[in-house]
């Protein structure tokens, strides 16, 4: 993770001061706006607070409302830790019950991620009983608690759904009981007795309900829950997001026995408390959203009183008033703004106002902002999206199949939805009661259609039908994404590309992503497989590491002699020479200090050719690698006999001591060309363990297992020139400069990937060896039609068909996909986060608040538009955080001088490390928001459709507007009225009011002290 930034230091540097003053709330908000790094403050903040004299572990509690953004932070928040402890530091309990079954381990740190209703049962969710793990370690403490009594209660109470082993289960956690302390014992016992209020020893089994089991299992995880905070309270509770799961900071549950005993567990232990959010208070809420009531008014009051702790009260009665002062004075300048004079003495009033307001609230949070008054990040786009008369068909056909109190649903859904007469599926109400009618002219999807790829000529959808200009086959089928900085010109299929081929698409409705991203895939596929059939082309490998397949492992071979002997980017000696010539010089002389020499001339011994497998072999052995090469491939192969049997043979290759011209061509070929060797010289720039004995294996794992798997796919064999595997392969590698993505990937990786084990080499395997998953159609007559199964691969909805969406549906609702195998978010996450397929990921905006999808990707659809201003800037905040891929694009411009620059050092050092160090002395700003977050002529670019007799585009350039006043509604009510009220003033007037918008970061107060302002 990449050193705090000046802005981020000073948030740390108050939230620490809140935090840690014996006299105060010691609660702080990090409210900074979306992907400024507010994992980053939160780790340092970790990190000082275990730096302070203690004899125990500082006990973090971590919660967040899912296990997606908890997956993707929590190994951030600890790597200032050293290897090893990171492990021991983040406990694999991840809910506030079986934290006893683990032992607080000896580190400095203890991270608990937990999730509010899996860890505070009734709080945010409704009491339910919870996993088996968790209901057999209650039933072996009810026990220890109260022998005897176990057998009082119903035979199912605890057992519930289990069907084999229940009794082996509880036998299980039997051991980790016994060895509780007895104080914990007694905790439970008072804990239960508070519960239920009853004497839990005699009466216990009568408050079992058989009408509601799941409620009385449900107040034991509770009594449970209450009993571990006692016995194992946090120092440091971080709320991240905690604005979806806001009821465990409400007024209306303070009194709750679970949250008193989080954040007030006790006179001699008061936890710190620190809350992560972008948007912990509605900003602006719209009539809509609000109904004209002040609910996000009372939200920000309510979460004000929160952060002063035992001086709340006071201190929102001081904030309302501030507030309504503010707000007045707004209204007086855009009523009187003709007025010079008159406005000049309301400004100067608002002014004061707002100055009380931020040293107010100085105290209890801090909130940094990009420059919130110009939109130069962003530029829009519209994309044309005519109608035409099969659509209006496909409207009609949807409108008369739904029963008439479910007709208005037709309009929203047919303008989102393509084909949603297929896609909606049981989850939708509408759909569910509707008749669907037979339309022998409607625009469809046929099972027949998908498996000759015979696909209409135009989907009845505009919106998909305008789409597809902007990510065309030919983009989208490329393997990989070309590099901002490519090392030699891209050739080939990368040399002609309009745009990246990542996109980000926010839709409105969850079948959406669904119907997108595999119609998507399917017209890639047609595209490039019309001829092969839907099914026979991806039954077929090129790549498998069958007999007499050694060119293949060859192939994907990270040879230990080419990787360190070879750089393509190292030009000493051999400035002008192309990249080949360079390989060639440092091949020669590491083969001159192996002593062997290169034969060429007449006759036999220059003509010969050994196979490139058995030349690495040899020369791998020749610079003392057999024995690491050996094991990596052992190791890596695991059960897989075939591949062993190579392995065996590739090692048993006799030794050389000369090779002829051919076969020295062939190395060089290899070492600039050859995925294995790109995959293991890359790896090395940033990780120089890569070769180690301890490593080795997990980079051959990534080049054999990850690279290899995914490469083999049709579509890339028909996008590609045609050839021998081994030699279009090598060819696209370098015309789509492989090794320069690999290195500027790594790069950016590193910023976020704790420095563990588990590394860059893992993160990358797990990104290529998702399983993209699919989507089923259904027929047009949904009773008698069968699914229609469509491959979601290089177009991907996210969050929609997950494993974790599918446990929270109920039969009867159970969605239109094929969810086998379905992928998991933070797999997507992750795999969309490389330059690698899927290209294309389609989601919604619920929930996706804190998660990343930046690293190769500077393109967003709004496919429907977003209510307020607010949702603007989080769908956008996705892809506009550290050192995303618009800025790193803009840094391209630094390119030839860092290509110079590293050019002459002959170490394997990444071209981003200069580029970095460039970036920062030409770009940086005082606040270290530049470069790499805000840099000039860095824009993402946003789409918006453009329909006919629609006013989107109007309403889309109204949100922007709106988005640049919108700060000034804070703490008022109708927030849309007013926003709306000074947005008319126009120009004139936004010019009077931009000044008075509320600064509450530290950074600013940090200034302003140093300044003496």
């Amino acid at each position: 993770m990449p050193d705090p930034k000046p802005f981020q230091d000073a948030a740390i540097a108050a939230a620490c001061a809140s935090v840690q003053a014996s006299n105060g709330s010691r609660r702080f908000l990090i409210a900074d706006e979306v992907g400024l790094g507010k994992t980053v403050v939160a780790r340092q903040v970790i990190k000082r607070l275990t730096e302070a004299s203690r004899s125990t572990p500082l006990i973090v509690y971590y919660i967040t409302n899912g296990q997606r953004v908890a997956h993707q932070n929590r190994d951030r928040l600890v790597d200032f830790l050293s290897d090893e402890d990171q492990k021991k530091a983040l406990s694999k309990a991840d809910r506030l019950n079986v934290i006893p079954l683990f032992e607080l381990p000896k580190t400095d740190v203890v991270l608990y991620a937990l999730t509010p209703g899996t860890s505070f049962p009734g709080q945010t969710t409704r009491l339910h009983a919870g996993r088996k793990e968790e209901r057999a370690f209650l039933t072996a403490l009810l026990g220890r608690a109260f022998p005897h009594l176990i057998r009082r209660l119903p035979e199912d109470a605890m057992r519930r759904n289990v069907t084999s082993d229940w009794d082996g289960l509880v036998r299980r956690y039997r051991g980790p009981v016994a060895a509780l302390p007895r104080r914990f014992i007694r905790a439970f016992r008072a804990a239960l007795a508070e519960q239920f209020g009853i004497p839990i020893k005699t009466q216990l089994p009568a408050a079992y309900d058989k009408k509601r089991p799941s409620r009385f299992v449900g107040q034991l995880r509770r009594a449970l829950a209450h009993t571990v905070l006692i016995d194992r309270p946090p120092d440091l509770v971080i709320l991240d997001e905690f604005q979806r799961y806001r009821d465990i900071i409400s007024k209306k549950n303070c009194g709750d026995r679970l949250v008193r005993a989080l954040f007030e567990p006790g006179p001699a232990r008061r936890p710190a408390v620190l809350l992560l959010s972008a948007t912990p208070y509605k900003l602006f809420a719209t009539r809509l959203e609000e109904n004209r009531g002040t609910e996000a008014n009372r939200e920000f009051f309510d979460l004000i009183e929160f952060l002063g702790g035992s001086q709340g009260i006071r201190l929102k009665q001081d904030a309302e008033t501030a507030f309504a002062r503010f707000g007045a004075s707004l209204l007086a300048i855009a009523k009187n703004h003709n007025d010079p004079i008159e406005t000049a003495r309301l400004v100067a009033e608002a002014s004061d106002v707002r100055d009380s307001i931020q040293k107010m609230l100085a105290k209890y949070l801090s909130r940094m902002e990009r420059e919130p008054l110009s939109d130069h990040a962003a530029q829009t786009l519209a994309l044309d999206a005519a109608l035409d008369p099969a659509d209006i068909r496909a409207f009609r056909h949807l409108a008369s199949s739904f029963r008439p109190k479910h007709a208005w649903f037709a309009l929203p859904f047919w303008l989102s939805v393509p084909l949603p007469a297929q896609t909606l599926g049981l989850r939708y109400m509408a759909w569910r009661d509707a008749d669907m009618r037979r339309d022998a002219a409607l625009v469809k999807l046929t099972e027949d259609a998908r498996d000759r790829y015979r696909l209409p000529a135009k989907w009845p959808s505009p919106k998909l039908r305008a789409l597809e200009p902007i990510i065309p086959p030919e983009t989208l089928s490329l393997p990989w994404v070309p590099p901002s900085i490519p090392w030699w010109p891209l050739r080939g299929p990368w040399a002609d590309i309009a745009s990246d081929p990542k996109l980000l698409l926010f839709s409105r409705f969850k079948a959406t992503p669904q119907s997108v991203a595999a119609l998507t895939s399917l017209r890639v596929e047609a595209a490039y497989l019309a001829r092969q059939g839907y099914e026979r082309p991806w039954k077929t490998r090129r790549l498998q590491a069958g007999p007499s397949r050694l060119p293949t492992v060859a192939l994907f071979h990270p040879s230990p002699f080419l990787v360190s002997a070879t750089n393509p980017l190292f030009t000493q000696g051999v400035h002008a020479a192309p990249v080949r010539e360079r390989v060639r010089a440092q091949l020669k002389g590491a083969l001159k200090r192996l002593g062997i020499e290169i034969k060429g001339g007449p006759g036999k011994r220059s003509a010969r050719r050994k196979p490139l497998w058995s030349l690495l072999a040899a020369l791998d052995r020749a610079a003392g690698f057999s024995r690491l090469t050996n094991t990596g491939w052992t190791a890596a192969a695991g059960e897989d006999g075939v591949l062993l049997e190579l392995v065996k043979q590739w090692h048993e290759a006799p030794k050389i001591e000369w090779i002829s011209r051919r076969e020295f061509d062939d190395l060089v070929t290899a070492a600039i060309a050859s995925p294995g060797t790109i995959v293991g010289r890359a790896l090395l720039r940033h990780f120089k363990d890569a070769l180690s004995p301890d490593h080795y294996t997990g980079t051959v794992r990534l080049a054999w297992t990850g690279l290899r798997l995914y490469l083999d796919n049709p579509v890339f064999w028909a996008r590609l020139p045609k050839g021998k595997p081994v030699r279009v392969l090598q060819r696209a590698c370098i015309d789509g400069n492989l090794e320069a993505v690999l290195d500027e990937h790594f790069w950016m990786r590193r910023q976020s990937l704790p420095t563990r084990e588990r590394g860059l080499a893992a993160d990358l395997l797990e990104a290529l060896s998702v399983t993209k998953g699919a989507f089923s159609f259904h027929g047009v007559n949904k009773e008698r039609s069968p699914r229609i199964r469509v491959r979601c691969h290089v177009a991907v909805p996210f969050g929609s068909t997950d494993r974790e969406d599918r446990h929270t549906a109920t039969t009867a609702t159970t969605a239109t996909a094929t969810e086998e195998q379905a992928p998991r978010s933070d797999e997507l996450r992750n795999a969309f986060n490389s330059p690698f397929w899927p290209h294309v990921l389609a989601t919604t905006s619920v929930g996706q608040e804190g998660l990343d999808f930046h690293t190769w990707c500077s393109r967003i659809v709004h496919w429907d538009l977003c209510p307020s201003p607010l949702e603007l800037e989080q769908r956008e905040g996705r892809i506009q955080r550290f050192g995303g891929l618009a800025v790193r694009r803009r840094l391209g411009i630094l390119g030839e001088t860092a290509l110079a620059a590293q050019g002459a050092q002959e170490s394997h050092g990444s071209l981003w490390n200069e580029v970095e160090g460039l970036a920062n002395e030409r770009y940086r700003d005082t606040s270290g928001l530049s470069p790499w977050w805000v840099l000039k002529g860095a824009a993402v670019n946003r789409y918006v459709f453009k329909l006919q007799q629609s006013r989107d585009i109007e309403k889309f350039n109204l949100l922007k507007e709106q988005r640049l006043i919108y700060r000034l509604a804070l703490g008022q009510p109708n927030q849309e009225d007013l926003v709306e009220f000074l947005a008319k003033g126009g120009p004139a007037l936004a010019d009077k009011l931009r000044p008075l918008a509320l600064d509450l970061s530290a950074f600013s107060r940090t200034q302003a002290a140093s300044t003496g302002e």
